[in-house]
């Protein structure tokens, strides 16, 4: 399901042509038809929802397998308007089975770990997103799939 979010400033009745495309990361992955659906919107503010079709068995991801998608959204006004905007998302199914977490019908454990503000260095977590990359990274290295964080 895609969600939209229209603007209209002028709140003008207006006909709205949007247009999807999605791509997987995996080569081997199905060809994704491109979708386009034509909307009329009234008032300042319009939410359109959109059932992209994945087609019959889209990738899924998980920890080991990590299929991504990329979206891409081309909204357009009349001739000359026109906005677009692209996300990467994975599809998954997290459930449980008794006690046990599944992702995708596979059981999974959650190998993590509890930040509890440990920065001798500062005092205080970081605020960039540089060092913040560079931990996660030293995280997944050891094999932990998931984080804590305390908040005081």
């Amino acid at each position: 399901m895609v969600k939209i979010q229209l603007a209209n400033p002028v709140a003008k009745n207006a006909v709205v042509k949007i247009d999807l495309s999605a791509i997987s990361n995996y080569h081997k992955a199905a060809f994704l038809k491109p979708f386009t659906k034509t909307v009329s919107i009234k008032g300042k503010v319009a939410t359109v929802e959109i059932t992209y079709p994945m087609g019959k068995d889209p990738l899924l991801w998980s920890e080991f397998y990590p299929s991504l998608y990329h979206i891409k959204v081309k909204v357009t006004i009349g001739k000359e308007q026109e906005e677009q905007k692209e996300i990467t998302f994975g599809m998954r199914e997290f459930s449980s089975n008794g006690t046990q977490f599944t992702i995708n019908g596979q059981p999974t454990f959650l190998r993590g770990a509890l930040e509890c503000a440990s920065f001798p260095k500062t005092g205080y977590p970081p605020t960039d997103v540089g060092s913040w990359i560079r931990e996660f990274k030293m995280c997944r290295s050891y094999g932990l799939n998931h984080l804590r964080f305390h908040s005081w």
